[in-house]
């Protein structure tokens, strides 16, 4: 259960960016934040951009706490649609400026399924109908 959690494994990161060459990732977190360290999320970060995925990695210091979006440098950030809305809408946005366009299907329009390895076996994403996920053991 420990690597399907690990945003950052190198193999599902190589996986992912394999399979979805277009997706972009953001990543907003405070550099004080006590619960969740910033260093593995950078070291995340620094995984998923070798693996080839598209990830702008926002790590936040006191200068980006604005009192509106970013409240915190520590494990709220701040408030959570807003901080979204700062650092992504160039991607999300129809007429942002980073926006990109891809011709791929989703994975819902693909069905079929999509396996992530694990220690012990294996989890796979089956997208046929409704989707689910599946521990192979193995």
């Amino acid at each position: 259960m420990r690597r399907i959690r690990d945003f950052g494994d190198p193999e599902h990161c190589r996986l992912l960016a394999e399979a979805n060459p277009a997706l972009q990732i953001v990543i907003a977190h405070g550099t004080e934040d006590l619960s969740c360290p910033v260093a593995p999320k950078m070291e995340q970060f620094a995984r998923m951009t070798a693996a080839g995925m598209h990830v702008d990695g926002r790590f936040l210091t006191p200068i980006e706490v604005d009192g509106y979006a970013v409240t915190t440098t520590g494990h709220p950030v701040g408030k959570r649609d807003l901080v979204v809305m700062k650092y992504a809408d160039d991607y999300l946005l129809p007429n942002g400026r980073l926006a990109k366009r891809t011709e791929q299907e989703n994975d819902f329009q693909q069905g079929g399924t999509f396996e992530y390895p694990s220690d012990n076996g294996r989890f796979v994403l089956d997208f046929g109908d409704y989707p689910t996920v599946e521990f192979v053991a193995g």
